[in-house]
């Protein structure tokens, strides 16, 4: 999948996350980050999930690729491929058998 972020395009092409200029095609960056996967995007942020598990947040930049964080979820024997949805605050991820709900808003001091 592609998502449109801005003047930019992020995606995953050959196990490398890459993103680019869309008028032009010019390549921003590129990196293997979470490995090859799926993603969406919310409030200027990358969700990630790679194929083995890995869920990563990225900010969504031209910059370069600026992971946030990440962590790995249980995905049984076979690969997550199951595109991330945030809605209303959380992020849903779903592999083979199991759907995850992981609060992602951004905590009030």
């Amino acid at each position: 999948g592609v998502v449109a972020a801005g003047d930019h395009l992020y995606g995953c092409s050959s196990s490398i996350w890459t993103c680019m200029e869309w008028k032009t095609g010019d390549v921003a960056w590129r990196d293997r980050g979470v490995g090859k996967g799926s993603l969406t995007w919310a409030e200027d942020r990358l969700y990630l999930v790679g194929e083995g598990g890995v869920v990563g947040l990225v900010k969504a930049t031209p910059e370069r690729y600026e992971e946030l964080g990440r962590f790995e979820i249980e995905h049984g024997r076979q690969q997550a491929w199951a595109h991330p949805v945030v809605a209303r605050g959380r992020l849903f991820v779903r592999t083979q058998d199991k759907l995850r709900c992981f609060e992602v808003r951004e905590k009030k001091r």
